[in-house]
């Protein structure tokens, strides 16, 4: 749908679920909605929080309500704000692996590892296959709790469910650089670079490990490869 057009129809949504509010003040499908209207309209946390939150106040557990407000909150960096309400969905939501996930990611933005590989692992029962939850706990244990083993074995499994993920090459091989084993750092650079060869940070880590190596020559070379990928991405 174009985005014209797009607005054009949350517009329209927006002008008639007010009409709908000033009849039934209290209509809570309705107060979700507008607060979903207003926050797409107008990426407006407090206009959408305000409705969000009159759905919780006539439904403290109501799951929609508390998600969505969640949902906006940690997407515009109000990370521990959106803690309580996340926390809330799951009551009603422990089925569903979003609410897990977001829990966790809310807490590994506070740098809080454990409470977020928690949460991750649970997101992970719900639907084994989500590789986005074994790389963020890959990345709390290797850059929060500098447990390597876990990191390196969680960081893996995130590459063998999504083989053509590029981001979490660069990762692991930052993570095997920062244990030292640059040996497999350089590997799972280059693996990447097999991926998407566009990406300048590989090049760019390519160069930070063999100058953490002492091949100052190599390094200059893939610093200087760095900038002319970047270059080209202008």
């Amino acid at each position: 749908m174009a985005e014209p057009l797009k607005t054009e129809y949350l517009k329209k949504a927006e002008k008639s679920l007010a009409e709908a509010l000033k009849i039934y003040p209290n209509y809570l499908n309705a107060l979700l909605l507008m607060g979903n209207a207003k926050y797409k309209l107008y990426d407006s946390v407090p206009e959408a929080k305000y409705y969000y939150e009159q759905t919780i106040r006539l439904k403290p557990d109501y799951f929609e309500g508390n998600f969505n407000l969640g949902c906006i909150l940690i997407a515009k960096d109000y990370v521990k704000e959106s803690i309580p309400y996340f926390r809330k969905a799951l009551v009603k939501g422990a089925e569903k692996y979003e609410v897990w996930f977001n829990i966790g990611d809310a807490y590994f933005k506070t740098n809080n590892a454990d409470s977020a590989i928690y949460f991750y692992q649970g997101a992970i029962k719900l639907k084994p296959n989500l590789g986005a939850a074994y790389y963020k706990i890959g990345l709390s244990y290797a850059r929060y709790k500098n447990d390597y083993t876990n990191g390196f074995a969680n960081l893996n499994k995130a590459i063998e469910l999504e083989p053509t993920n590029h981001v979490y090459y660069e990762d692991l091989g930052v993570a095997y650089g920062m244990s030292g084993n640059f040996e497999a750092a350089i590997k799972t650079f280059e693996k990447g670079i097999s991926i998407k060869a566009d990406h300048a940070p590989f090049y760019n880590n390519l160069g930070v490990t063999y100058k953490q190596m002492g091949n100052e020559a190599k390094a200059q070379e893939y610093f200087a490869k760095a900038q002319q990928v970047a270059g080209q991405a202008k």
